[in-house]
């Protein structure tokens, strides 16, 4: 019975807190979404064995996407990890340039210096390996180049696209500030 299905379909799927707020169609939107047009006019017009074969093939299908979903989704949150954990090593290291650190001699500078031009390298590295992940995202799920990336789809809240980027991209411009600081006190 069409019905038993409908309302069936609504105590689950359309059942949960935050359904109205993130998508709120209908039912007959949210089948047609969910399972495909042809499953969508299948079920408006009975249940039969063959719209039985649909709906479950079709359920299959987006089980698998959701699986991938899960999937991008866990990448996304080690991805970001990788990111938080070299940020914060890299500022406490950046806490050892403060000013009144600087009153070393040329050639203690000069290492101090060196070694800011290796963290500006790994800010580059970090970036690259951010967009790979990005990108392998991207790949995970399948999605054509003209779809948003994950970043996109989960931080549009937010001011920045690919927040992560930015803070790599922030830290890198504090590095170089650092090592312009410290380049000026050799040559004092």
């Amino acid at each position: 019975n069409a019905e038993r299905v409908a309302d069936a379909y609504r105590e689950t799927v359309m059942s949960v807190p935050h359904y109205a707020d993130d998508y709120g169609d209908s039912y007959a939107d949210s089948v047609s979404v969910e399972f495909g047009e042809s499953v969508a006019v299948a079920l408006e017009s009975g249940f039969d064995e063959s719209t039985k074969r649909g709906v479950l093939s079709a359920a299959r299908d987006s089980r698998a996407e959701r699986v991938r979903f899960v999937s991008a989704l866990d990448a996304e949150r080690e991805s970001l990890a990788d990111v938080r954990a070299f940020v914060v090593e890299t500022l406490d290291e950046l806490g050892e340039y403060r000013t009144d650190r600087l009153d070393e001699g040329f050639g203690a500078l000069d290492a101090r210096r060196a070694r800011l031009e290796v963290l500006a390298d790994r800010c580059d590295e970090a970036a690259a390996a951010r967009q790979a992940d990005i990108r392998a995202n991207h790949a995970t799920l399948g999605l054509p180049e003209r779809f948003p990336d994950l970043p996109t789809y989960l931080y549009q809240s937010l001011d920045e696209r690919h927040p992560a980027l930015a803070t790599l991209a922030e830290l890198g411009d504090v590095v170089a500030s650092t090592r312009r600081r410290v380049e000026r006190r050799m040559y004092e």
